[in-house]
């Protein structure tokens, strides 16, 4: 099987993705047996072609779910045998329920797939990878820097936590919310609002230097933001770079700054954890100059 016949299987995917598919029909359309075609699909993708047409059927699933459509009508349109077994999966494979996405406004748009190319097989077999994962923390830090830079920050602290968390807490001005619900999470959504993400989304990124905070947030099975601001406190939570429930805006002593708190998504980074020395020498790279301002801690150890 050549790279234009996985094309040809992924095309065919995605035609009949409101039908009931069966690995036979695809092997039957490229002309190749069911083992081989297997095979030779988990070999090139790096994902089992009856995992691929599910993770399909639930990524279309998702954008109808942003239309007008029930619930049970999109499970049913998709050859769910369940309004229940569809909801599992889903959320097993989103993190939330799909009741989440009728109560959020979420830019997603179905990923158009293609065969995996020479990033993709490096990536799932080098160092590129961990790297990868603490450029997520280190655009998040250059954030914060850059207040401090400006003269509006006097405080970095960075936590490794357990289960791979990680919080990055400052005390400078806090992205500009005010207190008004849709307003605020409008802004919130503009710097932050992601999109679910697969470890084939992840492995067809082409320039991860260019990364940008809703990216990060896409990238996470969890993320939760603090924004301190004018005496008020503004709190989201995100799985998989979806917000969970509408914006908590509550009164707070604490007058300024902001706390991110992440979760890699390990269904993408695996099992990799994060490392204090590659955060202190990104530290010492690039924040030098404010060596005493900055902590970084491993309640782990």
């Amino acid at each position: 099987m050549r790279d234009f016949e996985i094309g040809k299987a992924l095309a065919f995917i995605d035609e009949h993705i409101e039908d009931k598919l069966l690995l036979n029909d695809i092997a039957n359309d490229l002309g190749y047996s069911p083992f081989y075609v297997s095979r030779i699909f988990s070999q090139i993708m790096g994902i089992s072609i009856v995992s691929y047409i599910r993770m399909r059927k639930l990524q279309f699933a998702f954008s109808s779910l942003q239309k007008s459509k029930t619930i049970l009508e999109v499970a049913y349109q998709y050859s769910f045998e369940s309004h229940e077994g569809f909801t599992r999966s889903f959320k097993r494979f989103f993190g939330f329920s799909p009741k989440v996405i009728k109560g959020q406004k979420v830019a997603y748009a179905i990923p158009n797939y293609c065969v995996m190319k020479e990033r993709s097989i490096e990536i799932m077999n080098s160092k590129n990878i961990i790297e990868e994962m603490h450029m997520m923390v280190f655009l998040l830090l250059k954030e914060s820097i850059m207040e401090m830079q400006e003269g509006h920050c006097s405080k970095i602290c960075v936590s490794l936590l357990s289960n791979n968390y990680m919080e990055i807490m400052d005390d400078g001005r806090g992205i500009p919310l005010v207190d008004e619900v849709q307003k605020s999470s409008e802004i919130l959504n503009r710097v932050f609002g992601g999109h679910p993400m697969s470890a084939i989304d992840y492995a067809n990124i082409e320039d991860f230097n260019n990364l940008e905070l809703n990216m990060v947030n896409s990238l996470c099975e969890n993320m939760s933001i603090c924004v301190w601001r004018n005496g008020k406190s503004y709190s989201q939570s995100y799985i998989n770079g979806v917000a969970q429930h509408e914006l908590i805006i509550e009164d707070s002593s604490h007058q300024s700054g902001m706390k991110v708190t992440l979760k890699p998504n390990s269904n993408i980074f695996g099992n990799v954890l994060w490392s204090k020395e590659m955060i202190e020498d990104f530290l010492v790279k690039n924040a030098s100059k404010y060596v005493d301002s900055i902590f970084v801690e491993d309640t782990n150890s």
